[in-house]
């Protein structure tokens, strides 16, 4: 299949890269701006666990027109490795009204509602210890 030029220019970005230690509480990553023309986006979370800690969930937001986040895809992870991932598009029909403030729960995903920019949050909890969690996003138009 053909690609569109487009697709190049968008590439993976990472929205987080880090070791995972102590507890935090909502803490959000700076937004990654893909432009307009997102018509879907595949999104992959890679836990490598290594000692400690209780929970760690994760939020991938998207921003919409108005300048709110809405959240589009959750993970949540433990005590072992995992990679979680999902494609979203904005093709698919949305025809259940989001509330923007609503937070999904771990393990589910909005799909339909793609904008320009992205972002991380995330909540800890416990102290981990050589753990690492790494989020890359993959966007494509047309």
């Amino acid at each position: 299949m053909a690609r569109h030029a487009a697709d190049d220019a968008y590439g993976v970005r990472t929205l987080f890269s880090s070791a995972i230690t102590t507890a935090v509480t909502a803490e959000v990553s700076d937004a990654v701006d893909f432009g307009p023309g997102v018509s879907n986006v595949l999104i992959e979370a890679a836990f490598d666990y290594g000692s400690g800690g209780t929970s760690v969930t994760g939020w991938v937001q998207t921003q919409l027109p108005s300048g709110q986040w809405v959240d589009i895809f959750c993970v949540g992870f433990t005590t072992a490795d995992a990679v979680k991932c999902a494609n979203l598009s904005a093709r698919t029909p949305v025809t259940t009204i989001y509330t923007a403030t609503t937070a999904l729960t771990a393990d589910n995903t909005k799909d339909g509602i793609l904008g320009s920019s992205y972002r991380f949050k995330r909540t800890t909890v416990g102290t981990y210890a050589g753990t690492t969690l790494d989020v890359k996003i993959i966007a494509r138009g047309h």
